[in-house]
């Protein structure tokens, strides 16, 4: 029972990057990238930027809609109303947040009352994020970009000691984005995940990265017996599952998550 279900959550944590590099290959409407449309989607907002050139607002975008992830409930609504500014002036571009991060700061610490009362949320994984700490979560990651506020610059200076290699890459970039205020191990894998997913950097995890993991972690060690053994073996234990089954760490640490809370019936997880 506990192996038919854990399949099928591998089946189904297959299905994020293979809607992602569908979408990749459809026209998308301009709509979405209207934060004040309800059509408003921050990743193919950020394909169609990518599309025309404009990788520095398809990363900004990136990084929005991994910090407040799509609620169940609301959708992307706290990601458009940020993004969207104020009603009528320009929106928060990269371009305006990166130039000027404490007027966003300032902005948004004004106007987060306004924005909770309309209604909204975040996702499931940053279910402990508030809108009062967003704005020192954007300052952080536009201090951490560095001066001239160019993100493609500051990424290519990180990766390219790897010489090529995504893998380490990747590992850079994650060790690096530590300095991101309240970007942890979940967040940082997300959004780098979705950085190769959605091709803007040619990075790949190397493992699952299970260190200061919850669901992952529990569910890694239920796959192994439970046997009392640290996250950076189970780590290396995943990486050898992975050389069979050549579905990604980043597929097995979602499906371990959405396993290990009902590891004999299959549960599909709702987001």
């Amino acid at each position: 029972m506990r192996r038919a279900a854990f399949i099928q959550h591998l089946i189904a944590s297959t299905r994020q990057p293979r809607y992602i590099e569908a979408i990749r290959q459809r026209d998308i409407g301009q709509s979405r990238l209207d934060p004040r449309s309800p059509l408003f989607d921050p990743i193919k907002a950020a394909i169609l930027h990518a599309r025309k050139g404009n990788l520095e607002e398809a990363l900004w975008l990136a990084f929005l809609a991994i910090h407040f992830g799509r609620n169940r409930k609301y959708g992307w609504r706290y990601c458009a109303a940020v993004y969207a500014g104020p009603p009528g002036g320009p929106i928060w571009d990269w371009p305006a947040v990166s130039r000027n991060p404490a007027s966003f700061a300032k902005w948004l610490a004004d106007n987060s009352e306004a924005i909770r009362a309309v209604g909204g949320g975040f996702g499931n994984h940053r279910k402990y994020e508030s809108l009062r700490s967003t704005g020192d979560v954007v300052l952080s990651y536009v201090s951490w970009i560095g001066v001239g506020g160019n993100q493609q610059n500051r990424f290519q200076e990180l990766i390219a000691p790897a010489n090529g290699a995504p893998l380490a890459a990747f590992d850079r970039m994650y060790v690096s984005m530590g300095q991101v205020f309240h970007f942890g191990r979940t967040a940082r894998f997300d959004f780098l995940t979705l950085l190769s997913r959605l091709q803007l950097l040619p990075i790949a995890p190397p493992r699952a990265y299970l260190q200061n993991a919850t669901g992952p972690l529990d569910g890694a060690k239920l796959l192994f017996g439970g046997s009392p053994v640290t996250p950076v073996v189970l780590d290396q234990r995943l990486t050898d599952l992975d050389q069979h089954l050549r579905l990604g760490p980043d597929i097995l640490e979602d499906a371990l998550c959405n396993w290990q809370k009902s590891p004999t019936v299959f549960k599909p997880f709702r987001g």
